[in-house]
C-alpha cells in the first residue's frame, strides 16, 4: 500500500492490487477529502489515535467497506465521509463532537453493530444515533447494551437511544425530571421502564414504536 501524506494530512491512499485492509499510518494528524474514494476492494479501515479529523467525503464510494474502527482522539467527521459504503460495524468515540449522518450509507440493517469507547451515560448525552439513521445494536465493552441504567441523570437528552434495536430495560432515576423528544424512538425490543417519582414531562415520541409487550413500572409521585 502508499500514501500520499504532506503535513500530517493523508491525501490520497493508493491502493495494491487484492488488498482489502488498511490501518493508517501513525503520522497522520487528518484524513483529507476524498482520500480513499472509490476504493473498491477496501473492507477494513482502522484509524490510529493520532488522527483527529476525518474530511468529506474520504471513504466514498468504498462499496465493500464494512468495518470502521475509530481512534479515541477523532473528533471531527466530514459531509457524506462514508457516502455509499456498506457497513456493518463502526468503533465511535466519546469524543466526537461534529459528524454528518450516514444518509447515504448502505447501513447493514438487523446486523448493524456499533462499538461505543465511552459509557451509557456519555452516549446518551452524545447525538451519535442520529449519525446512524437506522437500528443498530449498542456494544459497550464489547457487550451488547441490554439493560441501561440512568439513574444518574436528571435530563434525557432528546434522541438519546434513537433507533437502538439492542436495548431491553431501561431504569430512571427518582431524580429524573424529564425525558426527550424521540428518546427511545424505534427501541423496538424494550421489555419494562421503571421511571422514577419525580418525572414531569415525556417528549414527543420518546418511546415510539415498541412493538412487543413492555412492563412499564410508576413508583409513586408520578
Amino acid at each position: 500500500m502508499a500514501f500520499e501524506i504532506k503535513n500530517g494530512v493523508l491525501i490520497e491512499y493508493i491502493a495494491e492490487d487484492g488488498e482489502t485492509s488498511v490501518i493508517i499510518p501513525d503520522n497522520v494528524t487528518s484524513i483529507g477529502r476524498y482520500a480513499f474514494d472509490e476504493c473498491k476492494n477496501l473492507t477494513e479501515v482502522k484509524i490510529p489515535d493520532s488522527v483527529t479529523s476525518i474530511g468529506a467525503s474520504a471513504f466514498s464510494d468504498c462499496k465493500n467497506l464494512g468495518k470502521v474502527i475509530f481512534s479515541k482522539t477523532v473528533e471531527s467527521l466530514g459531509v457524506n465521509a462514508f457516502n455509499r459504503c456498506n457497513i456493518y460495524e463502526i468503533t465511535l468515540t466519546e469524543n466526537l463532537k461534529t459528524f454528518d449522518p450516514f444518509y447515504h450509507s448502505t447501513l447493514k440493517k438487523n446486523e448493524f453493530k456499533v462499538f461505543f469507547t465511552g459509557n451509557v451515560e456519555q452516549w446518551a448525552k452524545s447525538g451519535l444515533s442520529t449519525l446512524l439513521d437506522r437500528t443498530y445494536s449498542l456494544y459497550i465493552e464489547n457487550e451488547p447494551v441490554k439493560d441501561v441504567d440512568l439513574s444518574n441523570l436528571t435530563e434525557i437528552p432528546s434522541n438519546a437511544f434513537y433507533n437502538g434495536a439492542s436495548l431491553e430495560n431501561v431504569v430512571f432515576s427518582d431524580k429524573t425530571t424529564s425525558i426527550g423528544e424521540k428518546a427511545f424512538y424505534k427501541c423496538e425490543s424494550l421489555k419494562s421502564i421503571n421511571f422514577g417519582d419525580s418525572l414531569v414531562t415525556i417528549g414527543d415520541k420518546a418511546f415510539y414504536t415498541i412493538k412487543q409487550p413492555c412492563a412499564v413500572f410508576l413508583r409513586c409521585g408520578f
